[in-house]
């Protein structure tokens, strides 16, 4: 369905002709009213009309309504993304289309529609990779790195490191400190992920300095965050405390409450390994607070997770036995 504003910012023609138009369109039932839009009585004549169209005033329309999208939604682009994308695809308009198409698939995984975040990056790369630019190595492992977020939460670890061990070259040769250190944070938590300790280790300290080199506390936080989940797999507590501490310094420094919901989760861990168990309650008391005031499922299942094993520890079984319900109700993915 299309909105009158629409029509007018794709025609080019004054409101009168617009509304003249509309209402033949209906009258002769080619057209119908849907709510405050319009759209065709049936989906054949839709694509009879479409593709009588030639390929160049395709494009055109398309690009055209892309623009006016844009421009109509400039308060809330997140609620059309996939209708930019859609558009730009359509028009031939790379640039656009893979951000739209990248910035779609954020918001699937988000919402937990991993499949749908996959295809919407899978399509992005294959845009990347067909349109030769200045920037397309650039762009193309950023879309690699986001497409591997949605990998980790899927737990498909291997594939992840299919996907990007062998970019690793051109990373180095790209000589971009933020990209670099993107890169090996997540090739880091990866490796710890699968048990492989001092790869992520040697991984998370290179995040780390070129994080620095930069003054990026954002990965400087996730490879601390790594370097405490590493610390805490490898049964060396001390060190993980002080490196979860360390992530949530820098996660609480720039406001990125998601991850620092996590930074807390090994806190907690840690501390639970060390032996503090109040500690560890208080840390993933936190995590819940964090995770109830950004709607995180996820944050939510794990701090009562964690919850439920140090109540298990102290033997306290109905409280361990109820957390562990409250981490099924709330958890939206296997892991």
């Amino acid at each position: 369905w299309w909105q009158h504003p629409l029509f007018g910012d794709i025609t080019g023609l004054p409101p009168p002709e617009i509304a003249e138009g509309l209402e033949e369109l209906v009258r002769r039932r080619i057209m119908s009213a849907v709510g405050e839009g319009f759209g065709f009585t049936h989906g054949r004549i839709r694509r009879v009309v479409y593709e009588e169209l030639l390929e160049p005033r395709r494009r055109t329309l398309h690009a055209a309504v892309g623009e006016a999208l844009e421009a109509l939604y400039a308060d809330r682009p997140a609620e059309v993304y996939d209708r930019l994308a859609h558009h730009y695809v359509q028009a031939g308009v790379p640039g656009k289309a893979v951000t739209y198409l990248t910035l779609m698939a954020e918001t699937a995984r988000v919402r937990y529609a991993l499949d749908d975040a996959l295809r919407a990056f899978d399509q992005a790369r294959a845009l990347v990779e067909g349109s030769p630019s200045p920037s397309r190595e650039h762009r193309r492992l950023d879309v690699l790195l986001g497409k591997s977020l949605t990998l980790s939460v899927l737990g498909r670890f291997r594939d992840i490191l299919t996907l990007l061990l062998p970019e690793a070259d051109r990373v180095a040769k790209l000589g971009e400190p933020a990209l670099f250190a993107a890169y090996h944070f997540r090739v880091a938590l990866t490796h710890a992920y699968l048990g492989d300790q001092p790869l992520a280790r040697e991984a998370a300290a290179r995040a780390v300095e070129a994080a620095s080199r930069e003054g990026n506390e954002m990965v400087m936080g996730q490879g601390h965050y790594v370097l405490a989940l590493s610390a805490y797999w490898s049964g060396a507590p001390d060190a993980g405390v002080r490196h979860a501490r360390r992530a949530i310094e820098l996660l609480a420094n720039i406001g990125r409450r998601d991850w620092l919901g996590l930074a807390h989760l090994a806190l907690g861990a840690n501390l639970h390994l060390h032996g503090d168990l109040d500690g560890s309650l208080e840390a993933h008391s936190q995590v819940e607070t964090l995770g109830r005031a950004l709607a995180d499922a996820r944050l939510l299942s794990l701090a009562a997770f964690g919850r439920g094993i140090v109540h298990a520890e102290r033997g306290e079984w109905e409280k361990a036995v109820e957390e562990g319900r409250c981490a099924l109700e709330a958890s939206l993915d296997p892991y």
